[in-house]
């Protein structure tokens, strides 16, 4: 077992396989893992989808000698305004719903943990940084899955 947390690596998966299907949602994006993302601004004028591992918790044993448990990851959607805000945020939420919706059907890749189900917990606007010319939306998924016991 490696070094990493559970729901570390899950962000990591989730991270690598936006990437990779990226092409296929409406906004395109750059996701990265990094729990401390420090970007410039003329970097947010491309969506940057930062992926970052908020935790796990035992929910307990479960079934077949499994104990279950929740991961919790939040994306975090930031781009540079420079049309409507309501727009550029209208955007931003679709493209949460669509990744939570892509997530709802495919486990993270290369997970050991097996993923059972995944809900959207809450979707959260940014209000702070209009000032800024920027916008940024927050989505937390939770992962809720399972593992072999004798791990």
């Amino acid at each position: 077992m490696s070094d990493i947390s559970a729901s570390e690596r899950i962000a990591r998966a989730v991270a690598d396989d936006l990437n990779n299907a990226a092409s296929t949602f409406a906004v395109s994006f750059l996701a990265k893992y990094d729990p401390k993302p420090e970007y410039e601004l003329s970097d947010l004028k491309t969506v940057r989808l930062n992926v970052v591992d908020t935790g796990q918790r035992s929910l307990g044993r479960g079934s077949r000698g499994c104990t279950d448990y929740e991961y919790q990851i939040q994306l975090i959607t930031q781009v540079q305004v420079d049309t409507s805000l309501a727009q550029v945020l209208t955007r931003l939420k679709k493209l949460a719903e669509d990744i939570s919706d892509f997530f709802m059907f495919e486990s993270p890749t290369g997970c050991e943990e097996t993923i059972d189900r995944v809900e959207v917990a809450e979707l959260a606007q940014d209000d702070d940084l209009k000032t800024l010319g920027l916008a940024r939306f927050s989505t937390t998924l939770i992962f809720f899955g399972h593992r072999d016991k004798r791990e």
